[in-house]
């Protein structure tokens, strides 16, 4: 028996709902939104340490930079697996747009222009 290209078609859709193919995608979920939130509370830990700089230091808590670090990423950390400030969901549906699996909506933040915001905030203050 031969089975044309047609008839493969015809299996694609029965493929696509699979127990298998269900556990892979479901795999790759848990793997988005685990990226999503690693890379939120990097963001997180990077922001931290940007606020510490504008603490005032004494020459003896200059000394205390590797715990002042240790502590940024764990607060980042911390804040991202607590829910953190949204950026996590916005990269997880990003992802996901990317693999063609969502459409993003017109108005979704990711399109906003950030550098042109960040421009415009530099200008103002000058």
């Amino acid at each position: 028996m031969d089975i044309g290209k047609t008839n493969l078609q015809m299996l694609k859709p029965a493929q696509k709902n699979s127990p298998e193919r269900k556990q892979e995608i479901d795999k790759e979920e848990l793997r988005l939104r685990q990226t999503s939130k690693d890379m939120e509370s990097i963001f997180l830990g990077i922001m931290i340490k940007a606020m510490e700089k504008t603490i005032p230091r004494s020459k003896e808590s200059q000394g205390n930079n590797l715990v002042n670090m240790f502590f940024s990423t764990v607060m980042g950390k911390e804040m991202a697996g607590k829910g953190g400030i949204g950026l996590a969901d916005l990269i997880y549906e990003s992802l996901k747009a990317k693999e063609g699996d969502v459409q993003l909506p017109d108005s979704f933040p990711v399109q906003y222009d950030v550098l042109s915001k960040i421009n415009s905030l530099r200008s103002d203050d000058e």
